[in-house]
């Protein structure tokens, strides 16, 4: 099975090398996967990628028995569905490229990387979910032409097993590996949610507060309802943080009697972990904050609809403001809450829940010493100085020797 994109061009290092390790695992974890279902659901196989990209380089930085070249433009990143395996694209993958800033795996199935190597573009089943369909196994030649070392392939499949077996009884120890390891990791993911939290509300409050009849109440409604969905996720991250050692013990007991027991899953503090941990107490902190706004949008949507603000609802939400020194006097009264939804306009009400929003958003930039205002900011920060596994500059592949293409 010879390595070359559909215009039969052949593969660049970086990208071969990416291809080559996602199917190693995805090969594996297809095996797992019960005979009804073909493939594997993409989001599985990338949280399974996350936590072996993470284990793969803790393992050879702090460890010289592991001398492993990156893992091609595989990386780990914050997502909405936590943390998870994107690309970050040293070459022309000829997909999608989102918040001006990686690649998602679930684009590259038409790619002519993963396309030819994988033997499908993917299918969706019913519940629309993403699958890809990988070879029953890779070829040893075309291990070796994708620059895969073969002590690189025999560690990249220990920890494929093993994080792969895990997701099978242990699905949500996956999820707290991949996003709360650590105080920092934990930080960029919660914030992630937060600023689709924070999105989501904005859209709503500038429509309101300049037109009350801009937007449709069905369009207002969805983007409330993802916006709390969004808080229920900052939440539960910070949650998965206080309760990770328990989920470190299920990996430890799948890779015991490995060759890898006793170092995974592996982590290694940084040296500024102490604030990561103050920064961490802020945010949680906080999540009163997040959690009264959003009350008093949904409340604010009612008003909008016709139906009416739930005022003991808005009682509850204002009181749990009243001790938040950092925020405006106003804000933290709550008659001037009772006050603002029960007497029109209702683009005041709007008005007033915008600036309490502004003053939420300042606060929690503030606590987290990060200042970023959309996604691709976001983004454009934890693919360089951000980013827990290489803050300062992304390595690069390990120089290549020329290799001659398979036979095939």
């Amino acid at each position: 099975m010879p390595l070359i994109a559909a215009d039969k061009v052949p593969i660049a290092s970086a990208a071969g090398r990416t291809s080559l390790l996602v199917n190693l695992t995805g090969i594996f974890v297809q095996k797992l996967q019960p005979k009804r279902e073909a493939g594997v659901p993409v989001t599985k196989l990338q949280k399974v990628l996350a936590n072996v990209i993470w284990d793969w380089f803790t393992l050879a930085k702090h460890y010289d028995r592991f001398r492993f070249s990156v893992p091609g433009d595989l990386a780990w990143l914050p997502d909405l569905s936590g943390a998870l395996a994107h690309l970050l694209p040293t070459t022309d993958y000829r997909a999608k490229m989102w918040f001006d800033c990686y690649h998602n795996l679930v684009d590259l199935t038409d790619s002519g990387v993963f396309k030819v190597f994988a033997r499908t573009s993917g299918y969706k089943d019913a519940s629309g979910e993403r699958h890809i369909v990988f070879a029953p196994y890779a070829e040893e030649d075309v291990v070796r032409y994708n620059n895969v070392e073969p002590h690189e392939e025999r560690y990249w499949t220990v920890l494929s097993t093993i994080y792969g077996t895990a997701l099978q009884d242990y699905p949500d120890v996956l999820e707290v590996m991949a996003s709360a390891r650590t105080s920092q990791s934990t930080i960029l993911c919660a914030l992630r949610h937060f600023l689709e939290w924070h999105e989501g509300l904005l859209t709503c409050l500038v429509a309101w507060e300049l037109d009350p009849g801009a937007s449709a109440p069905r369009n207002n409604a969805t983007n409330i309802a993802n916006a709390g969905e969004a808080a229920r996720k900052y939440a539960l991250c910070l949650d998965h943080y206080a309760a990770r050692a328990e989920s470190f013990d299920v990996i430890q007991r799948f890779a015991k009697d490995t060759e890898l027991e006793g170092l995974v899953p592996a982590v290694v503090l940084p040296a500024n972990d102490e604030l990561h941990h103050m920064r961490l107490k802020s945010l949680r902190d906080n999540a009163v904050l997040i959690s009264a706004v959003q009350v008093l949008c949904s409340e604010l949507l009612n008003v909008f609809n016709g139906t009416g603000a739930n005022l003991n609802r808005v009682d509850g939400a204002a009181r749990s403001l009243e001790t938040i020194q950092r925020l405006g006097e106003d804000h933290r009264q709550p008659m001037y809450w009772q006050k603002t939804f029960a007497e029109p306009p209702n683009s005041e009400a709007a008005r007033a829940c915008s600036e309490l929003l502004r003053s939420v958003v300042a606060i929690i930039n503030e606590d987290a010493q990060i200042t970023m205002a959309t996604a691709n900011d976001f983004y454009a920060g934890v693919s360089n100085m951000l980013h827990p596994l290489y803050p300062h500059k992304r390595p690069p592949l390990r120089p290549t020797v020329p290799r001659i293409l398979p036979k095939h």
